[in-house]
């Protein structure tokens, strides 16, 4: 049996994360078969290990590995390491380190992204009026663990935890810009993002009662029981 909890960003209700997943040395393990893998050129592979290296999970962070790791996988056409690589380029530009050392095609890949990505500028950390999914809470939570699947690699490997994503509710109520914050393990981010992207659309956050672009914070709980 498996059960999946979404919590609200804001809700009165939303428990502290309490992280019950792999042990360091477990995860630091499996990062070590992931390697190889990523060595001999499997893209799913260069992605896990770039998630890792990005968000720290079972080894040290480290953006420049990660980019370079997320790089190989996205010339791949792996689309959720292209995602990720964006992310990295776009929202962690202080962290990023100088790539003159990249080959010439790692580049190429890197710029087309980086030129394709569409930055909005215009977003509102908050607003007067917030943006509502129709039909409010109760509603977005129908939907999210209708269509939410718990990964069969994640019930495996018993994986369970909390992932954090931020998303722009645009001023036509459209949700995009989706992206992960607090990650858990890839199976489960991929998950979370896939579904919030199938997200009709919502009422627009209002700002003296004209629509805005708003950032809102979407966290989902997976977990596991008996």
């Amino acid at each position: 049996m498996l059960a999946l909890l979404v919590l609200l960003a804001g809700s009165a209700q939303a428990a502290p994360f309490s992280d019950e997943e792999r042990t360091d040395s477990v995860m630091a393990a499996e990062f070590d078969r992931i390697m190889i893998d990523a060595l001999s050129g499997d893209a799913q592979a260069q992605y896990r290990v770039g998630y890792r290296y990005y968000y720290g999970r079972g080894v040290e962070a480290d953006v420049p590995k990660a980019i370079a790791f997320l790089t190989r996988a996205a010339k791949q056409d792996h689309q959720a390491a292209a995602e990720l690589l964006k992310q990295v380029l776009l929202y962690d530009k202080g962290k990023s380190p100088i790539l003159g050392d990249l080959a010439a095609e790692d580049q190429a890949t890197i710029d087309s992204i980086t030129s394709a990505a569409r930055v909005q500028s215009d977003v509102h950390i908050s607003a007067e009026v917030m943006p509502c999914y129709p039909g409010g809470m109760v509603e977005l939570m129908k939907f999210l663990t209708t269509n939410i699947q718990y990964p069969p690699e994640a019930q495996e490997r018993e994986i369970e935890g909390r992932v954090v994503l931020q998303l722009v509710v645009n001023k036509s109520g459209q949700v995009c810009d989706v992206k992960v914050v607090r990650a858990v393990d890839e199976c489960l981010d991929q998950e979370a993002v896939r579904v919030c992207k199938m997200l009709p659309n919502f009422v627009p956050g209002m700002v003296n009662g004209r629509p805005v672009n708003v950032w809102y914070t979407l966290p989902i709980t997976f977990k596991l029981t008996d």
